[in-house]
């Protein structure tokens, strides 16, 4: 019937083409019963079906393939039709005739090289179905298998799009949809979530194959689903992050809890072929603590509170004031950098560097600002954390050395007498592991008329640089083009002795820590002393920073330093302060004011 085309076309998934089924095979072919019945997931058994209490069979459990009627017709795929169910003697064929039903007609479910299950009807009288009534059911089984198998297919297609296919958990897309409905303003459970890190998982994909490291990775989060069982949803963010959201959890009570089983479970040691592996994973916790609050403010508190986790002894960390403090604060830099990089409220202060011996203003290093409206100054390592998090590194190192080159050479030609002056920009490990760094920033020199000396590229985060990675090459190249480079925080624990043969080094700079206690510390004054001698030997530039008594700074000069930076030599200050000191400040009028 037309009315039957109509409701299995407008059938939203599977369930509902079982619903028309039933509703409509009473009309299809006359009968006093009709059900459907579909094969379970394994394929082992098969699952009857009825709307309202129009049903043939009720048995609470599926039916065995083997030993049944409608098993017999699903494995054959062809029409049943038995006029006489007495003389079957099956276990379905029983339970039908002990309802008073006396003969049956069977139909496939075939879709493709598919067969779901079969469409059933029984009548209370003895021969009571014909050929066409067959034709009739077959017909119908046909249409209901196939719209069953489309909407099958497109649950199937739904599924995947939503699963990691590592692990087998829900994806990022899915595991933060899951936490959206439970902090929607419909909900009202308190959701909590656990940012689940494996600790030193690169080391494992570099040491051991990636291959290793994926199936360390599936491991653990098989680990981890037995330890949070079906009550809660676990997704992979990406990478080794996984997410566990547990749907009603007043101050992360069971959050806490489930971490600490993880925790212990997890440390367990994974093997995989001939590679023993002891995974360490770092947790952070958080919940909503404010109404309104939308799944980025929770996942940025939890990845806070993991970072802390990571970054201290504790395995497990929950979310306290100081940590939703800074995570309020990244989000916001996260929302309001783009504008605030086009409208010029991301600016560089410039701090005086001098020749220590004679004073002169001899360079400047480029110090990153940020006054942000609301939140006041923005500790530049959080920006630039929050930079790297966002998958603006590229962008932003752009607009660095754009900008530092652009200001820089109009100070050449606003002060030309000063043209021999240069200027320091910091760049991180993540910001050298660009591959075309050293392009962009002979790019930028063209572009400006700067010479390869003007710009000094000052290297941080030194101990992320690995030998043999990008960011070496990027240095190594940028040294044969002629730019000067330099190294920050020399002599703090990051085995800086190292880099001398990794990649070329003009500068070491030594850090505030050293020079702090070179007047009170005979042995950091030894220390110090020491190091200056080996650079002057291998024909290396030093600089102290941080120099800010001038108990400090006559030490460096007895030390030999080369040049310093501090605030006794120059507090940073914006582009046209640097300017005006550039033209017409001397060191001596300097340090009386």
């Amino acid at each position: 019937p037309a009315g039957f085309l109509n409701d299995l076309s407008t059938a939203q998934d599977q369930r509902e083409v079982v619903e028309v089924a039933n509703r409509w095979l009473a009309h299809i072919v006359p009968s006093e019963r009709s059900s459907i019945a579909l094969v379970t997931d394994d394929q082992s058994r098969l699952e009857v079906h009825a709307v309202g209490e129009n049903f043939a069979i009720d048995s609470g459990k599926p039916l065995p393939i083997s030993e049944t009627l409608i098993g017999q017709c699903f494995r054959e795929r062809k029409p049943i039709n038995v006029a006489e169910l007495a003389t079957v003697g099956k276990i379905d064929t029983e339970a039908l005739v002990a309802g008073g039903l006396q003969s049956t007609l069977l139909a496939p479910l075939v879709a493709g090289d598919q067969c779901l299950g079969t469409l059933n009807v029984a009548s209370a009288r003895k021969g009571f179905f014909r050929d066409s009534d067959r034709d009739f059911l077959s017909s119908a089984a046909s249409l209901i298998a196939a719209f069953m198998r489309i909407h099958q297919q497109v649950h199937d297609e739904q599924e995947r799009a939503r699963t990691d296919p590592l692990t087998g958990e829900l994806n990022r897309f899915a595991i933060v949809e899951v936490l959206d409905g439970l902090l929607s303003a419909e909900s009202r459970l308190q959701p909590s979530v656990l940012y689940i890190d494996m600790d030193g998982f690169k080391a494992i994909n570099d040491g051991h194959g990636h291959h290793v490291g994926d199936e360390v990775l599936r491991q653990t989060v098989a680990r981890i689903r037995e330890i949070a069982g079906p009550a809660h949803a676990i997704g992979r963010l990406g990478g080794d992050e996984v997410l566990v959201v547990v749907s009603n959890d007043t101050n992360c009570e069971i959050a806490r809890s489930l971490a600490d089983q993880i925790v212990q479970r997890c440390a367990a040691p994974v093997r995989v072929d001939l590679s023993v592996i002891e995974p360490r994973l770092s947790i952070g916790i958080a919940s909503p603590h404010l109404p309104g609050m939308n799944v980025d403010a929770v996942l940025v508190q939890a990845d806070q509170a993991m970072y802390v986790a990571k970054s201290s002894e504790d395995w497990v960390v929950v979310a306290d004031d100081t940590i939703r403090a800074r995570a309020e604060m990244l989000r916001v830099v996260d929302s309001d950098l783009d504008e605030a990089l086009a409208n010029g409220e991301v600016s560089f202060h410039y701090q005086p560097v001098r020749n220590i011996e004679t004073g002169v203003l001899e360079s400047a290093e480029a110090l990153l600002r940020w006054n942000h409206p609301t939140l006041g100054p923005i500790p530049p390592p959080l920006l630039i954390e929050q930079i790297d998090i966002t998958g603006r590194t590229v962008a932003f190192t752009k607009w660095c050395i754009n900008t530092i080159g652009a200001q820089w050479k109009q100070l050449q030609k606003t002060v030309p007498e000063r043209a021999d002056m240069r200027v320091a920009i910091n760049l991180t490990a993540n910001q050298l592991q660009w591959s075309n760094y050293a392009e962009a920033h002979m790019a930028m020199l063209e572009r400006t008329g700067l010479r390869a000396r003007d710009v000094i590229v000052e290297v941080v985060e030194s101990e992320q640089i690995t030998e043999g990675d990008p960011a070496e090459a990027t240095l190594r190249e940028l040294a044969s083009k002629s730019v000067f480079i330099s190294l920050d925080d020399f002599g703090t624990g990051h085995n800086a002795l190292r880099y001398f043969a990794m990649f070329p080094i003009h500068e070491i700079k030594f850090d505030r820590s050293l020079i702090s206690n070179i007047v009170d510390n005979d042995m950091v004054r030894s220390i110090v002393a020491g190091m200056c001698r080996i650079a002057n030997s291998l024909g290396v530039q030093t600089l102290a920073e941080g120099i800010e008594t001038e108990a400090e700074l006559q030490l460096c000069k007895d030390l030999k330093f080369l040049h310093g930076q501090g605030y006794l030599l120059g507090r940073p200050m914006p582009f046209d302060s640097f300017v005006e000191l550039a033209a017409g400040s001397t060191f001596a009028t300097e340090l009386a004011a």
